[in-house]
């Protein structure tokens, strides 16, 4: 079962927070919110006697709002224990907070000078949970003092430094100074943690899952959903995380990867300890026991096996691609390129390894073609796959590469692409503009256009309605149709304007000067610039 604070309202804090961090990443790398320092470290509250208090705040107008217990009924907390309150920004009715191994929320009622726990209004009532944890000596016994003391507090004294709680016999009850930021072990943060082994096992082939600590807390990728949750301790060896919030996509695939999640963060909330050694950082729960095993994710990492081909696509969710469509990918340490079957596009990698293929922001560039709808549709999804931090799996000479929503990409080794003896499909017919805009007009539907440059020097094919076939020459990136393009006689009426558009792709066909095959496919273009091809590949001629 998934761990969760049951407090709604910390719940929706906590995921506000962790969306908030992934628009601004990319929670494609999970890490980025812990930023480029160790984080600081603010002076714990202490025990001393509190000191004199100057004229009390109301707690409306408390700046301060994460408060950590000092004192218990007039003695000093015990070491090693953490309790704390905090109040909700913009709605002071309501308090949360975290007393060692228990969790509470609760709706107040106050005003200038008193203070109880609210028993009406939308946030009535004291909730208490127990967590799963490992008490300090004497932990339960404070415990149960805490929420009894918190029971029964009348009246408050409040400053910016001192928030003071007494009874209504006038007794001080509850002691509280500022929480200030957690002090986190240098050796935890300024990276992200891998999961490499969960109670014991290997993970599923194809997912990855991993944590980052930072001053907003711990977050994380558990290999379907981003999650986030708050520490209290993480430091000197003792590991206290609380709350819980999770994105809520539901992954199909790889097989088994949320039942995966649930079991990972059921050992998360049961760490209370962690050790790390060198580029190993492993968490144990109460009995001493490691459940979970993570390593440090290399940046710009690289598995050699993903430059092993330049791939080609082979099925996309399961289908195979457009017809005609040229679709490729091509990977190296440090860099992805490909074509999406209408634009050309590349990028950096800034991690390729374990499973998981993550893009440097912004992302890629592109060439600006437009395609028919059916063409950018299937472009669109590439691309946005390619950059949303997908998993991969390499078997055999088959690369599938996937998306938290369950879309695949299915590759396959791409080979060289030669000018001469491939049948070429035309998708569109572009014009240059004067403006250097380039102009996609597609072919009309129901209609198709070949060609084929021979071995023998022809080049012949379908111009739509009938079949052509002319002379050619080629020296180097030059070409030249050197015969008049010779057709057939046929007269075609449907679909209407096919004749107009046959009579457009001859007469382009005939005045074309230079061609190139790049990473989407070939370009045909004319001697003025004005006019030009983009053909993919339909099938090798035999």
């Amino acid at each position: 079962m998934r761990p969760r604070w049951i407090g709604s309202l910390l719940i929706a804090l906590l995921l506000t927070s962790l969306l908030a961090a992934c628009g601004e990443d990319d929670i494609d790398d999970p890490g980025s919110g812990s930023g480029d320092a160790t984080p600081t470290t603010a002076a714990s509250p202490t025990s001393e006697p509190t000191p004199s208090l100057g004229p009390s705040v109301n707690i409306g107008d408390l700046t301060t709002l994460d408060w950590q217990l000092v004192e218990l009924d007039g003695a000093p907390v015990i070491d090693g224990s953490i309790v704390t309150m905090t109040f909700i920004p913009d709605n002071r009715s309501l308090i949360n907070g975290h007393a060692d191994c228990h969790s509470y929320s609760a709706g107040i009622a106050w005003d200038d000078t008193s203070f109880s726990l609210s028993d009406s209004g939308p946030f009535a009532g004291f909730d208490q949970y127990e967590r799963t944890c490992q008490h300090p000596d004497g932990g339960p016994e404070q415990d149960a003092a805490f929420f009894t003391a918190i029971s029964e507090i009348a009246t408050y004294h409040a400053t910016d430094e001192r928030l003071v709680f007494s009874d209504g016999d006038g007794n001080v009850r509850l002691t509280f100074a500022p929480r200030g930021t957690v002090e986190i072990d240098p050796a935890l943060t300024d990276t992200v943690w891998q999961l490499t082994s969960l109670d014991g096992e290997d993970l599923i082939p194809g997912t990855t899952i991993t944590i980052a600590f930072g001053p907003e807390g711990a977050n994380g990728s558990d290999g379907c959903n981003h999650y986030g949750y708050g520490v209290l301790t993480a430091n000197d060896g003792r590991l206290t995380l609380v709350g819980g919030a999770q994105t809520e996509m539901a992954c199909m695939t790889p097989e088994g990867v949320m039942e995966q999640a649930d079991r990972y963060y059921e050992s998360l909330a049961n760490s209370v300890s962690y050790r790390v050694t060198d580029d190993q950082l492993e968490m144990m729960n109460h009995d001493g026991a490691t459940t979970l095993v993570f390593a440090r994710k290399v940046e710009g990492a690289f598995d050699p096996a993903l430059a092993a081909h330049r791939w080609g696509l082979i099925a996309i969710n399961g289908e195979p691609p457009v017809a005609g469509t040229l679709v490729t990918l091509e990977l190296a340490e440090g860099s992805i390129s490909g074509s999406d079957g209408c634009n050309a596009f590349s990028g950096e990698l800034v991690y390729a390894a374990e499973g998981t293929i993550e893009v440097a922001p912004p992302g890629f560039t592109q060439t600006l073609v437009g395609c028919p709808d059916d063409v950018q549709q299937q472009a669109g999804l590439v691309t946005t796959l390619l950059q949303d931090n997908p998993w991969y799996q390499i078997e055999g000479d088959r690369l599938t590469i996937g998306d938290a929503a369950d879309n695949t990409l299915v590759y396959g080794p791409q080979e060289d692409v030669s000018l001469v003896g491939t049948t070429w499909n035309v998708p569109m017919l572009y014009t240059m503009l004067p403006d250097g805009g380039i102009q996609g007009d597609a072919l009309i539907e129901g209609t198709e256009i070949t060609l084929t440059f021979g071995a023998d020097g022809v080049v012949s094919g379908s111009a739509g309605c009938n079949t052509f076939s002319g002379g050619y020459t080629i020296d180097g990136s030059t070409i030249a149709i050197t015969t008049p393009l010779a057709t057939t006689r046929m007269l075609c009426t449907d679909p209407p304007g096919i004749m107009e558009q046959e009579m457009t792709f001859l007469d382009r066909l005939g005045a074309v000067t230079t061609w190139q095959i790049g990473m989407n496919g070939l370009t045909l273009t004319t001697d003025d610039g004005r006019t030009l091809l983009d053909l993919n590949v339909v099938t090798p001629s035999q």
